[in-house]
């Protein structure tokens, strides 16, 4: 499956690209406990699922790199066979997404926020069935850059942790 490009690029300090849609909105600004309790109350959640927005939720409130960790086990179990299929479909994004940018292009460096606004489009998308590209592999993919990005560039850490005049 391709995946999805406007022709439109970002373009970041650290030489990474990303495409861009001003159209497609901010994900990572919306309030995602919210989000997951009204989701969860349209549709009956796949058990576990429930949990996903939660978690990158306490990430954004906490900065506790754990919770993407709770949020990518609680997806792969309930969307995934096992692990290994998992990262086999990851594997063919990763590809994909060498041939539309170029090899290791996100290990540049993008900022967190960007990682994570995506992710949580393409849950939402995966979750309502959109087969315009492979949602679910581009959710594990944004999670898993997140993570890297988190461990490599600490300094592209851009999500604002909590409220500080609270």
């Amino acid at each position: 499956m391709i995946i999805k490009d406007s022709g439109n690029r970002r373009n970041f300090r650290t030489g990474a690209v990303r495409d861009i849609d001003e159209s497609k909105g901010r994900c990572d600004l919306m309030p995602l406990v919210e989000v997951n309790t009204l989701i969860n109350r349209v549709r009956q959640p796949t058990k576990g699922d429930e949990a996903v927005l939660y978690y990158i939720d306490l990430f954004i409130r906490n900065n506790t790199e754990s919770s993407l960790y709770d949020a990518l086990g609680n997806f792969i179990d309930n969307h995934y066979n096992s692990i290994s299929e998992c990262l086999l479909e990851l594997s063919v994004h990763y590809k994909n997404g060498a041939e539309k940018y170029s090899e290791r292009n996100w290990e540049k460096g993008i900022p967190v926020h960007s990682f994570i606004d995506s992710a949580i489009r393409h849950y939402i998308k995966y979750m309502d069935d959109w087969d315009d590209e492979n949602h679910k592999a581009a959710f594990v993919w944004n999670i898993m850059g997140a993570l890297f990005t988190l461990r490599v560039y600490p300094e592209l850490n851009d999500i604002s942790v909590g409220d500080e005049n609270a």
